[in-house]
C-alpha cells in the first residue's frame, strides 16, 4: 500500500482504547497503519486506507517498518497482568518506541 501524505500508526488496534481511536480515525477518513499480532480481531470491511503489519511493539524491526513516513503515532502499550516487574514492562516498550520516534523523525506522538 503506498502511503498517503499523512499517515497515523495505531498499536493495539484490537484492545479497549486502540479500537476506539481506529475507529475514530477511520470515521475521519484519515488514513491508517495498525500494528497487530492477529489480524483476524481487526473490523476492516470496506476501508481501503488501512495498512496492516503483522508483529509486535516489543519488535524493533516491526515499530520501525510501522513508523516509516508516518506523520503522527497513537502508542498504547500492551497490558501484560503477568508481567514480573511493571516497570521494566513498561520501559522495555516504550525504549522502541522512542528509538523509532527518533529514527523515523516522527512528529506528534499521542502515549
Amino acid at each position: 500500500m503506498k502511503r498517503s501524505l499523512f499517515m497515523i500508526v495505531i498499536t493495539t488496534p484490537t484492545g479497549t482504547i486502540g479500537k476506539q481511536a481506529l475507529d475514530h480515525v477511520l470515521k475521519a477518513g484519515e488514513s491508517v497503519c495498525v500494528i497487530v499480532s492477529d489480524p483476524t480481531g481487526l473490523a476492516l470491511e470496506g476501508h481501503k486506507r488501512v495498512e496492516v503489519i503483522k508483529g509486535s511493539t516489543d519488535d524493533a524491526e516491526v515499530v520501525n517498518k510501522a513508523f516509516a513516513g508516518a506523520s503522527a503515532v497513537f502508542w498504547v502499550v500492551p497490558l501484560d497482568e503477568g508481567a514480573d516487574n511493571l516497570e521494566r514492562h513498561y520501559y522495555k516498550f516504550n525504549k522502541i518506541a522512542a528509538d523509532a520516534i527518533k529514527a523515523q523523525n516522527v512528529q506528534r506522538i499521542t502515549a
